[in-house]
């Protein structure tokens, strides 16, 4: 017990100095763009209004997050800045922190201004829709619901909201059915305009018919994707999975050997298996110029 006091009393110096070094790159970054003109008429950052208010309430932001790191259980997964896609790429969200173990499940999102209502003192009814949509979201991504989902404001402590299954899942049918009907109500069809730039930043790229019907071997200078069907896949001493894949479309047909797929990078790649229909947008070449790998940034889908 003496030495898991004596350990956590370390982390927290080791934050608070991490901390305050963050805090003055930060700074030092936003002196650093300030113009000369800039910097006689307004100063340096630390006399700028409300200086000293902003960095104690990001201070007590951090110790909220430290403290919710230091009581996970041993194993934990976590995500930050995760992206989340759902109901067939048309829902999609990007959770500020995600936390996966068997015995504790949490969205977590944060935020800088106000966080309840002035008259209810509850939380404010569009960020709980919020967090009731990420909840479904991680489902359909991990398999597991959560079973809490946290707003952590820079000023005030965090707020929890209970995860009701039926209601998030209600929630998020309710978002694809108002898309559905803007898409029914819109004056005639609503053309995509597939692009590398644009779909190479795309959640729903790997899903996209026009994607797909637009790509050609030109764009592959700036943006690699294919699909097809997988005809091997095996499993490397890291953990990492490899496939072999019969390419319908994208680049590097016939066959692609695509490596480096890593579960904490694309969840559910764990899951793949010969037959399986694959895709994946964002690929980059190999070293050695005959393999694809997918980072952390990329898309795959398995359709």
């Amino acid at each position: 017990m003496d030495f898991l006091v004596a350990t956590r009393t370390l982390l927290g110096d080791q934050w608070h100095v991490e901390l305050q070094r963050k805090w003055r790159e930060e700074i030092d970054h936003e002196r650093a763009l300030q113009s000369s003109d800039d910097q006689v008429r307004w100063g340096p950052p630390e006399g700028w209004p409300n200086y000293e208010l902003k960095k104690a309430r990001l201070r007590n932001l951090a110790l909220s997050v430290r403290q919710l790191m230091l009581d996970l259980p041993s194993g934990a997964h976590v995500l930050t800045e995760h992206d989340l896609t759902g109901r067939g790429g048309l829902l999609v969200g990007r959770a500020d922190l995600l936390v996966r173990s068997a015995s504790c499940h949490i969205v977590v999102d944060y935020k800088s201004g106000s966080v309840v209502d002035a008259v209810t003192q509850a939380m404010i009814p569009a960020y709980e829709n919020q967090l009731r949509i990420y909840a479904a979201l991680e489902r359909e991504e991990s398999g597991e619901w959560p079973e809490r989902a946290l707003l952590m404001p820079l000023n005030g402590p965090p707020i929890e909201l209970a995860i009701n299954p039926i209601q998030c899942d209600a929630l998020a049918d309710e978002a694809i059915a108002m898309l559905h009907a803007y898409n029914l109500a819109a004056p005639g069809p609503q053309p995509a305009t597939p692009s590398p730039d644009s779909c190479k930043r795309c959640a729903a790229s790997c899903h996209c018919p026009e994607f797909w019907a637009a790509y050609n071997p030109a764009w592959t200078t700036d943006l690699i994707a294919l699909r097809g069907r997988i005809l091997e896949l095996s499993v490397t001493p890291l953990g990492g999975i490899a496939v072999r894949v019969e390419v319908a479309a994208g680049a590097r047909g016939p066959v692609a050997e695509v490596r480096k797929l890593r579960e904490a990078d694309h969840p559910g790649v764990s899951s793949l298996k010969i037959g399986d229909a694959f895709s994946a947008v964002g690929l980059h070449d190999g070293i050695d110029g005959s393999t694809l790998y997918l980072p952390s940034n990329g898309r795959f889908a398995r359709n």
